[in-house]
């Protein structure tokens, strides 16, 4: 990321300000191995998001202060792997209304049921698989 910005602070600074990059996995993985000495799929994964309108931070999962150990809040899900506290689609949402300038009507054809309250993207709430999430962070 620290190249890219600094190339396109070199060619034109006013490039970085219209640009936004998104990294994520599709899927999380386990933080404990499996019996296999391997990970499996899981609920939480990582996301990043950089630019020049971006507002920088750290959104983690849960807690603000997580107790590590297989019961602790860190291991939420049957204590084997992190709890999503951020939806992607929240992240990937915000930044189609506020930087791709789309309307929200032309947000719902993209991502289809953003708007819709039982999923808590915009502002939170328990998601219709009954996860606590926190809706729209305000990266931008």
């Amino acid at each position: 990321m620290h190249a890219l910005r600094k190339y396109f602070k070199d060619v034109n600074p006013a490039l970085w300000d219209n640009t936004v990059v998104v990294t994520l996995s599709e899927f999380g993985r386990t933080s404990k191995e499996n019996g296999n000495r391997g990970t499996d799929h899981a609920e939480a994964g990582v996301m990043f998001v950089a630019g020049g309108k971006v507002k920088g931070g750290v959104y983690q999962c849960g807690n603000s202060t997580w107790t590590v150990g297989p019961a602790g809040s860190m291991f939420q899900v049957n204590q084997r792997y992190l709890r999503r506290s951020v939806d992607y689609r929240s992240v990937l949402g915000e930044i189609i209304l506020d930087h791709l300038g789309a309307t929200p009507a032309q947000l719902a054809t993209i991502i289809p049921g953003y708007a819709d309250a039982r999923e808590g993207l915009l502002t939170g709430g328990v998601t219709l698989d009954g996860i606590r999430i926190v809706g729209e962070l305000g990266i931008l």
